[in-house]
């Protein structure tokens, strides 16, 4: 019976590749998610008619809004919520670090030395542009901050079901969050190999700068090279989920008329 069995097993190509009923089974698996999410959303609202017609026009608009749509429905709006409420904490502590140190670091400017090196000539100009670094990189740190801060309390104090999430989603893009905080380590970034010359004399002003420029630039490009490769695959999901959108309207169709069939 084993033996006999063995061979009706598929083959591993064929789960891979999703012959047989495997293929299916996802399918089902991958529709049964949506239709769970969907009637948890529709069952938890005050309005369902409204947000239907949120949904399937966010499903439609593409862009950022398609994306919040998809993933209401794949992972539910509480897990949502709670990923977009996870990533400001995280955000907003760095923030708050990175401005604490940058706050002293303006109230006690690096002292200038004078000295007869390779760095003579660019040092005041060096120190110049250092003090303007630090101050933007401060005031975009307090931005994070700010921003984080007040985003969280309206989340906790206004989101009460999946209608005043994907309300509060769209008022509310975190993109501002996500520049704020990047203009900050980067200015931040950027002023440590400065402060090195404009504090230190030769050997140590060269050796501090250039090691500072080598990390930064090789952390900044990790940090691209993720941010494109990610981008992609983000890019070509879409599309590819893009394929599935009347799948997606059927089914909150489906669970909409599920509701008012037991409402009735």
């Amino acid at each position: 019976p084993l033996f006999v069995a063995a061979f009706r097993m598929p083959s591993p190509a064929a789960m891979i590749n999703g012959d047989g009923g495997t293929k299916d089974a996802v399918a089902a698996s991958w529709q049964e998610i949506l239709a769970n999410n969907a009637s948890d959303m529709l069952k938890s609202s005050d309005e369902p008619a409204a947000l239907l017609e949120t949904l399937q026009q966010m499903l439609k608009a593409g862009g950022g809004q398609h994306k919040v749509a998809t993933t209401v429905l794949h992972i539910g709006w509480r897990e949502a919520m709670s990923n977009k409420t996870n990533q400001w904490i995280n955000i907003g502590v760095v923030a708050a670090l990175v401005f604490s140190v940058l706050y002293s670091a303006i109230n006690q400017p690096f002292g200038k030395i004078t000295a007869d090196d390779m760095w003579a000539d660019h040092r005041e100009n060096m120190n110049k542009v250092l003090i303007c670094l630090l101050y933007i990189s401060t005031i975009f740190g307090l931005i994070t901050v700010v921003l984080t801060i007040l985003l969280l309390i309206h989340i906790s104090s206004f989101v009460n079901d999946a209608d005043d999430f994907l309300f509060f989603v769209k008022l509310n893009p975190s993109g501002l969050v996500d520049i704020s905080i990047i203009i900050c380590l980067l200015c931040g970034g950027i002023s440590i190999p400065l402060a090195a010359v404009v504090g230190n004399e030769e050997p140590i002003a060269s050796i501090c700068f250039f090691t500072g420029i080598f990390t930064f630039t090789g952390v900044l490009v990790i940090y691209v090279r993720s941010l494109v490769y990610n981008h992609k695959r983000v890019t070509a999901r879409m599309k590819s989920l893009s394929g599935h959108q009347e799948a997606m309207q059927q089914i909150l169709r489906q669970e909409f008329e599920k509701i008012n069939a037991k409402g009735t």
